[in-house]
């Protein structure tokens, strides 16, 4: 409680010094204005100097007594004011209820009652703040960017860091700055407004000559203002410079690291960025997660998106690389440092991207299904059937131990190369190899995913050893199929070798996106001339129309499709989504699936970050009906 007084004094003291810095340049450019017409009047003290300094603290006083009166002392009301809309629990769309369930989970870990939730649905860019008189009011506002544009752990991340504020008080500090700065905002943002309604007013030519006017009037009423704008920054940035740093920090209590450099670098990439389109974007901008305003803002209270993720990210290992370079110095990334280096190539710097298990040349997509011939065994069958079906003694002999279990993995991954032939040379079990070609083929996957729960996590080295035999293993005739490269990434998951999903802007993956696609229709049993129309429609879904000459032709190049997958699940929530609707809508709407088309579905979905039992469901239902 002593803590929190002295803030507000500090704040108080603060505010009342910016109060008459804007009285002394005020009266001392209205002092040169009446010097000029009066030589015997001073410019520090003249016939104005008495209207000046009412005027201002009758301006200040009116704002803050209003302020308070709309407020009612509760963060509710603010954010409210604000056109921010309350996160209900029975209307809430399923965007907002994820928001709510990370509410409660981390209100639960502070051990404190949820925050009220509200949202900004006009705001695409990622942001979110505080706003709140005490811990009983206090009320997180989240943009609609936010919630529809990152995944769960993102949006932990961003409401944990608002947890930290409630935890120590500092949102009660920026709701009372909010109220007390508002009368020195005052002009700026009235002229913001009109410069707004401005830029609306566009339908009729009259409407274009008043829009005009208002635009005018809206820049000259800005430009009175702007000495408010600028005195209010620099105590904000007086009172809250490098205070992101700390609370990072304090935010890693709450969540993982990787998932806050995450939430960060997502703003990164984002199109607008943290950015918040209002005319209150600079009232608020001292309280959001990130700079609220533009990246050239003047005295801006956050640090670059950049630095945080530097200063977040453990550096030891560059650090060591650096030492043993007989202290070389690389003038040409010193360089690039000063330069404004491009959005993903400055995270990839930051992340450890060299885990790498593909070998090169990379090769080039499987043109034909690996599937069995009968049609019978083409249907897929359910979990239960799967799981019940009775299996070879070899086989569970082998699956218990973890040694027997990567054999059986590697068995499985050489049938699905060579379903006829397989190789004298190939280090597998013959044994293993017999007993699973008299299987039917739709139970070995099943066979795969139990044998995964017994591997074990194995030593970094030989899990790169292992990895590695799998990765020659699916890429021996240089080709690969996608089902495979999935499959491989199953197995790098349970080894926490899959590499974390950078994120990504959608224009920089392109050809990433059409590799997918083309991948997903080499495992479908149709004809090529069936192949080439579908694929037609679903790239007129996910590509503009100017990008749709680039990508005229299948994919016959070679690729590092691992990569490809890599890159999308770096995309937005929705995009992703999106991405996954359009093929299932256009693959297999008006036509049953085949049992390798299903694992394949499944299987992207768990890739791309969604829960993939429900659609494995529905598919099954969908099948059964079409039969």
């Amino acid at each position: 409680m002593i803590s929190l007084r002295i803030h507000h004094f500090k704040l108080l003291v603060v505010f009342a010094l910016a109060l008459v810095s804007v009285i002394v340049v005020l009266n001392f450019i209205f002092g040169l204005i009446v010097h000029f017409f009066d030589s015997t009047q001073s410019i520090w003290w003249h016939v104005l100097s008495p209207a000046v300094i009412i005027g201002i603290f009758l301006l200040c006083g009116l704002n803050i007594i209003y302020r308070q009166l709309i407020y009612k002392g509760d963060g509710r009301f603010v954010a409210k004011h604000l056109r921010a809309k309350a996160i209900e629990r029975l209307n809430a769309v399923p965007n907002e209820s994820i928001a709510l369930q990370i509410n409660d989970e981390i209100a639960s870990l502070c051990g404190v009652k949820p925050a009220y939730l509200f949202v900004l649905h006009d705001e695409l860019g990622i942001n979110a703040f505080t706003v709140g008189f005490g811990k009983k009011d206090a009320s997180i506002v989240l943009t609609w960017g936010a919630l529809q544009s990152m995944d769960y752990p993102e949006i932990k991340a961003l409401i944990a860091q608002q947890y930290v504020h409630i935890q120590s008080n500092a949102f009660i500090e920026h709701t009372r700055l909010l109220v007390w700065c508002s009368g020195l905002l005052y002009f700026s943002q009235l002229g913001s407004l009109f410069v707004v309604k401005g830029t609306k007013r566009k339908s009729l030519v009259m409407d274009s000559k008043f829009a005009a006017i208002y635009v005018a009037w809206g820049g000259f009423i800005w430009l009175l203002g702007s000495l408010g704008v600028l005195i209010s920054r620099i105590v904000k940035f007086l009172l809250y410079v490098r205070r992101e740093y700390p609370v990072d920090q304090q935010t890693l209590s709450f969540v993982a690291e990787e998932d806050l450099l995450h939430a960060l670098s997502r703003i990164y990439v984002h199109t607008y960025g943290s950015q918040l389109f209002r005319v209150e974007s600079e009232a608020l901008a001292h309280m959001c997660f990130a700079n609220a305003l533009t990246e050239q803002s003047w005295f801006r209270v956050h640090a670059i998106l950049s630095d945080r993720i530097d200063q977040l990210h453990d550096l030891n290992s560059q650090i060591f690389k650096l030492q043993n370079k007989n202290n070389v110095i690389d003038w040409k990334k010193l360089a690039a440092r000063f330069l404004l280096p491009t959005n993903e190539t400055r995270v990839l710097e930051i992340f450890d991207t060299s885990n790498q298990f593909s070998i090169h040349p990379s090769p080039v997509l499987r043109l034909s299904p690996i599937s069995f011939a009968t049609k019978d065994a083409m249907k897929p069958l359910s979990l239960e059937l799967r799981q019940g079906w009775q299996r070879p003694d070899v086989i569970v002999r082998a699956m218990q131990t973890a040694t027997g279990s990567r054999e059986v993995i590697l068995a499985i991954f050489m049938i699905r190369q060579y379903r006829e032939f397989i190789p004298e040379d190939a280090e597998v079990s013959r044994a293993i190899v017999e007993a699973l070609l008299k299987l039917d083929g739709r139970i070995h996957l099943q066979i795969f995913n139990d044998a995964l729960q017994y591997i074990d996590r194995m030593p970094n080295i030989i899990s790169h050893h292992y990895l590695k035999k799998i990765a020659s293993l699916i890429q021996a005739d240089g080709e690969i199929g996608l089902l495979d490269s999935l499959l491989f990434d199953r197995v790098k998951a349970t080894q926490s070798l899959l590499e974390p999903s950078l994120p990504v802007i959608r224009e920089n993956c392109l050809t990433e996106l059409v590799v997918v696609v083309d991948a997903v229709l080499h495992v479908q049993q149709i004809d090529s001339l069936r192949q080439v129309k579908v694929r037609q429609r679903i790239l007129k879904k996910i590509l503009k129309h100017h990008e749709l000459q680039a990508y005229t032709r299948i994919t016959e190049h070679e690729i590092d499709l691992g990569q490809c997958i890599q890159s999308i699940s770096g995309l937005l929530y929705r995009q992703r989504m999106y991405l996954l609707a359009v093929i299932e809508q256009e693959m297999w709407a008006n036509r049953s699936i085949s049992q390798d088309e299903l694992d394949v579905l499944e299987l992207l979905y768990w890739r791309f970050g969604f829960e993939s039992n429900s659609i494995v469901d529905r598919m099954l239902k969908q099948n059964s009906l079409m039969i």
